[in-house]
């Protein structure tokens, strides 16, 4: 136990991220994105394992996801998804190592992310038009590498689709998305081993939350509610992600 006090204040503070990072692996691993919760509320007890040791997770996460459900991946969608990714993560390259306007960045993205919520939910349908996708996930790239949490706007983008292919899709996405933000961070200097070792400990976790995610009554609740369950994922992110920004600036 010695090398998780090292890494972690302490024993219970490393069950919390061992919880808190279960709990996002079964969302993510049932919806497609989600894994931004964990990273919203472990910002706010150790900024130190956002975005490093999230985004390490989380692409392991989210490959395995992407190889248990490879056929019902829509090819078309990820090819464009993911050039917007790579779009949004150099541009967000800069702002990372001069560290100029992040939290601003991070309360704008909470509010677009709350107005997006409110017009889904006054039936006002947004489809997975080829321009939509690239718009949102070239937000999901700039925000997901500045805080870990890019899975919004592509969940918004897909409510009307699919809860399965969805899933696939979005794992498939946030894969390889995920590790292209992880060699331009490392590049950068900004994930170091010490990120990839607390990943490390946290794994059994990952491993357990896509486990659970896989029961029966899980994929029948989310496949009957998909839409709702994306708003709800959308309302509790951007919500965490305002109560740091308040507190950062108490």
């Amino acid at each position: 136990m010695e090398n998780i006090f090292e890494l972690f204040s302490s024993e219970i503070f490393y069950l919390f991220c061992f919880a808190t990072i279960y709990f996002g692996a079964i969302i993510q691993s049932a919806v497609g994105f989600g894994f931004g919760i964990s990273a919203a509320v472990l910002i706010l007890f150790d900024p130190r394992l956002v975005p490093g040791t999230i985004l390490v997770m989380g692409t392991f996460l989210a490959s395995t996801n992407a190889i248990i459900n490879f056929k019902k991946i829509y090819t078309k969608d990820l090819i464009i998804s993911l050039c917007g990714r790579v779009l949004g993560a150099l541009i967000s390259l800069p702002l990372l190592l001069f560290t100029f306007g992040k939290e601003s960045f991070l309360i704008i993205f909470a509010i677009i992310l709350l107005i997006a919520v409110y017009f889904s939910a006054k039936k006002f349908n947004i489809i997975a038009t080829a321009k939509n996708v690239f718009i949102a996930s070239s937000l999901s790239g700039f925000m997901g590498t500045i805080t870990g949490i890019g899975g919004p706007p592509m969940g918004i983008v897909y409510q009307n689709s699919k809860s399965l292919n969805v899933s696939a899709t979005l794992n498939a996405f946030f894969s390889i998305g995920a590790f292209i933000s992880v060699i331009m961070l490392m590049y950068a200097d900004i994930i170091h081993l010490d990120d990839f070792y607390k990943s490390l400990l946290l794994l059994p976790a990952v491993i357990l939350g896509i486990w659970t995610s896989k029961l029966q009554w899980i994929n029948n609740y989310i496949d009957s509610r998909f839409k709702n369950v994306v708003l709800a994922i959308c309302i509790l992110t951007a919500v965490l992600i305002i109560i740091k920004f308040i507190i950062a600036n108490i």
